[in-house]
């Protein structure tokens, strides 16, 4: 070690020395009168200890008996490795790129390679990175609390949200049929509790046809409330006419109410001029047809021993039609239909009183129904095409079913709507009927200068075939 006066020449060659004392003055050089110092002190290897108050205590060794600080000491306790903890040996190969430790497969090293992977993919995100939104001054939350507002549900983000359900869609209730609209809750209070009637049996071997055709309801050209007073004086002649053929010994036990199509005018797609020529809005109509339907069946329901409802789909029924008249999903996605299987659930609802009533919905544009004997084909009458009028199409139809081998060629008996005029025509022992509507027409009647009574067709039907033909 060099020596202090050594030390001293040094500061002076280098100029770093202090300065000379002034006259008079106490060297602050000179050792007289300095504290001593302890001789343990001056070896440079052994430094005096300073207490330095920021150094932390060291913390005392962990004893498992002391269980006065025992959550301290195990917080602060360190790991330590235990030598085949997960098992096994290493595999794979250093030199292919596998080598996989024990430890590896413990899911430890996968985990903590995850974590890794993930905190780097959001490290550089700039918008939409989960916490990054939250601490980003550019990102909109109020969008976000927008959409949570609408959707119903809590924002994920917002520590005071309640946490998400374990089955959130257990409690969320879905409608069996989407056109079950208020209307229906109504209807279905009217007829649900409705009392069950006296088991009367008529006997017999005849049926009585009702047909439901082209009411067209909502259109303004009739009028909604004139369609439905002229129903209703129909249905009261219905009923008139089957206690008048029951005098007259015609054995009616059967009621069939044949739905012919169009019972709705619908809102736009057929004519240029039908969103300004309606009086109902597209429910209002559904909920009307409904109530009328429910009606003829309550109407009918004490008078005979089975009733039958059946119908076809026609083109004003067509419920997906584009404003171009094109239909978006399939011309059987049809209301004319669908009022009938609404219809079914509202007696289903009452199975005491409407236990004898049948509802029969073809899955096809028409439909055959045995009734006494005789086969029946039904349909609208629009699936008809070619050239001429309305009887020639109906006929060049019926020729193609016969052609084809099919149902409705096999029918003695059909019956149509569509074409609102009451036609009758019989080829051998084959018979078609067009039913009239309960509509009229302002535009046709102005093109054509043709129009037609409203009214209803009925007539019956027994083993020998139809008879008492007459429009009520």
């Amino acid at each position: 070690m060099k020596s202090f006066n050594h030390f001293i020449s040094e500061k002076k060659r280098i100029g770093t020395a202090a300065p000379a004392p002034e006259p008079g003055g106490r060297d602050p050089l000179d050792p007289t009168g300095r504290r001593r110092i302890s001789k343990k002190y001056s070896d440079p290897s052994n430094p005096p200890r300073v207490k330095n108050p920021e150094a932390t205590k060291p913390s005392s060794p962990y004893n498992p008996s002391d269980t006065s600080n025992h959550d301290k000491q195990v917080r602060f306790r360190r790991a330590q490795r235990i030598k085949g903890a997960t098992g096994g040996k290493p595999t794979g190969s250093l030199v292919k790129g596998n080598l996989s430790f024990p430890g590896d497969r413990s899911g430890a090293t996968a985990k903590a390679k995850a974590d890794l992977e993930a905190r780097k993919g959001f490290s550089g995100s700039r918008s939409g990175g989960l916490k990054a939104d939250e601490a980003n001054p550019n990102v909109d939350r109020s969008v976000r609390q927008q959409r949570t507002v609408k959707q119903s549900v809590p924002d994920p983000f917002d520590p005071k949200a309640p946490k998400a359900p374990a089955r959130p869609f257990k409690g969320v209730v879905k409608r069996k049929n989407p056109a079950l609209d208020e209307y229906f809750n109504e209807l279905l209070k009217l007829f649900k509790h409705k009392p069950q009637l006296k088991n009367k049996k008529y006997g017999g071997d005849t049926a009585f046809i009702f047909t439901l055709a082209d009411w067209q309801l909502g259109k303004a050209d009739y009028g909604v409330e004139n369609t439905l007073e002229r129903y209703e004086v129909a249905l009261q002649d219905a009923v008139n006419r089957i206690k008048e053929l029951r005098k007259a010994n015609v054995a009616i036990n059967e009621i069939y109410m044949v739905g012919l199509g169009d019972l709705t005018e619908n809102c736009y797609g057929f004519y240029d001029s039908q969103p300004h020529n309606i009086e109902l809005t597209l429910i209002e109509q559904y909920a009307l047809a409904r109530s009328l339907i429910m009606k003829t069946i309550d109407t009918f329901l004490p008078l005979a021993d089975k009733l039958v409802l059946a119908g076809v789909p026609g083109n004003h029924g067509e419920m997906s039609r584009s404003s171009k008249g094109q239909v978006t999903t399939n011309r059987l996605d049809n209301s004319d239909t669908m009022h009938l299987q609404i219809c079914e659930e509202i007696m289903k609802a009452n199975p005491e009183r409407y236990k004898k009533v049948k509802v029969e919905v073809p899955t096809g544009f028409h439909q055959v129904l045995n009734v006494k004997g005789i086969k029946v084909g039904m349909t609208h009458g629009h699936m008809s095409g070619g050239g001429g009028n309305a009887e020639a199409k109906i006929e060049s139809w019926w020729k193609g079913q016969m052609y084809g081998f099919l149902p409705a060629g096999e029918c003695e008996i059909l019956v149509t709507g569509h074409y609102h005029h009451f036609r009758a025509k019989q080829q051998g022992d084959r018979t078609w009927f067009q039913s009239p509507s309960l509509d009229k027409s302002i535009d046709f009647t102005a093109r054509s200068g043709m129009w037609s009574h409203p009214g209803v067709l009925t007539f019956t039907i027994n083993k020998k075939g139809w008879d008492n033909l007459r429009i009520v």
